[in-house]
């Protein structure tokens, strides 16, 4: 088995799951954490080793689920040798019933791997599945290894104890010459989906994918996005050739031709946008924004649209009492909306953008440099605007405007799920 530029990772996966003429010969590590950026090859690798290797195995993904119930049940019910041919849906009630589940199969069956993906959603589920989890093979007696995988460092995943100590497995970033090399060995099945691929040749596309990396490396290293990008631009790059304006051997030209499109396609990165025309002569731009993307920007509007003052009374749960009578909240409120509407959005710190954000989601979210890079996003795209401190966003001082409307805050909040009138006095 070979994975391109993941050679290596596979060798160590391999002393970790030998695979022997007798599989009960090997015994299994009993946890091993695999963590790594985004679009790092982490679930690829394990599955295709795995299946190589003949290993029986379970993957779940742990954002499927909210409950202890749910994921044991799917564990459960998703590995085969473990219900009989009589029962459709095994249900679990508790984890003493999965581990009862456990204890009751034969030992031939008791040799395999069970895959989480996302992992990090464990912390919200239940405090104790992960010291389950790490026990598993000591309280079976089972060959049971636990594959966990995540975005995070193990660090991230704090125990008191102190005690949960697992094998790791780091997937480290691709490398820009890693990321060549990858991007040029999908030649052949880019053909089968790019369009005009007429008369084109590897050494062409070899051009065509350094020069995309010359514009986006810098502000994107995610395999995944930059693959998205390469089939996005094709056309634009090609459309000369096909024309028979520009000799493919050109690089110049063609590069003077797309840079333009490629300038403007830095401002929306990680964004999808649609074409939308209502006649042949007409057509509009619509930014598809990513889920928390969209948080971010309601955020921005809350916090242009409501007084610092009032942030822990509208986003704290248990803010203590209240001692202002309802009709004098309901006269502020009126006159707030009359003045605020009026008045125009005012400015506030990305500090405080950041934990209005937190606040309104439902779930946990990490501040990470993806999410704030996100700002510069909706600055580029207009909605935000930069009053002071553009060179400060990171220490959190930077302070910011909110551009959109009140009807596109509450269009985007309602597409989130967020109730946004609960969030500002001025509805």
């Amino acid at each position: 088995m070979s994975i391109i530029c993941r050679e290596n990772l596979i060798e160590k996966l391999e002393k970790y799951f030998p695979v022997p003429i007798a599989q009960s010969e090997v015994q299994y590590p009993p946890v091993l954490f695999v963590y790594g950026n985004q679009s790092t090859g982490k679930t690829l690798v394990l599955k295709k080793f795995l299946k190589t290797s003949q290993i029986k195995e379970t993957f779940i993904n742990c954002q499927e689920y909210n409950s202890v119930r749910g994921l044991l049940e799917a564990i459960i019910n998703r590995s085969q040798w473990l219900i009989t041919e009589n029962e459709d849906y095994v249900k679990i009630d508790s984890i003493h019933s999965f581990m009862d589940r456990l204890l009751d199969i034969n030992e031939d069956d008791g040799s395999f791997v069970i895959v989480l993906d996302n992992a990090e959603n464990l912390r919200n589920i239940d405090v104790n599945l992960m010291r389950t989890f790490f026990n598993l093979q000591q309280i079976t007696g089972l060959n049971i290894s636990v594959v966990m995988i995540s975005q995070l460092p193990f660090e991230k995943f704090h125990s008191k104890s102190g005690d949960l100590r697992p094998n790791i497995l780091h997937f480290p970033s691709y490398t820009k010459d890693e990321i060549v090399q990858i991007l040029i060995s999908d030649f052949s099945k880019s053909m089968k989906y790019l369009k005009k691929f007429e008369k084109v040749d590897q050494r062409s596309y070899e051009d065509y994918i350094q020069i995309i990396l010359s514009v986006f490396y810098k502000a994107c290293k995610d395999l995944t996005e930059l693959k998205f990008v390469c089939m996005k631009h094709w056309d634009v790059y090609w459309q000369p050739v096909i024309d028979g304006t520009i000799d493919q051997s050109d690089s110049q030209k063609l590069w003077r031709n797309i840079s333009k499109s490629l300038k403007n396609g830095l401002s929306t990165l990680y964004l999808r946008t649609l074409e939308e025309s209502s006649n042949a002569s007409s057509k509009i731009k619509v930014v598809d924004l990513p889920y928390y993307t969209k948080g971010l920007l309601v955020a921005a509007f809350l916090a242009s649209y409501n007084p610092l003052k009032n942030d822990k009374r509208l986003f704290v749960k248990h803010h203590g009492k209240q001692t202002k009578r309802l009709q004098t909240i309901n006269k502020n409120a009126v006159n707030f909306d009359k003045a605020t509407l009026t008045l125009g959005p005012k400015t506030f710190t990305v500090d405080r953008l950041l934990a209005i954000f937190c606040a309104i989601l439902d779930e946990k979210v990490g501040i990470t440099t993806n999410l704030i890079s996100q700002i510069s996003t909706l600055v580029n795209l207009r909605y935000l605007s930069y009053v002071s401190g553009e060179n400060n966003v990171i220490d959190g001082v930077g302070r910011l405007q909110c551009n959109i409307t009140q009807d596109k805050a509450s269009q985007l909040s309602y597409n989130i799920g967020i109730d946004i009138k609960k969030y500002i006095s001025s509805f």
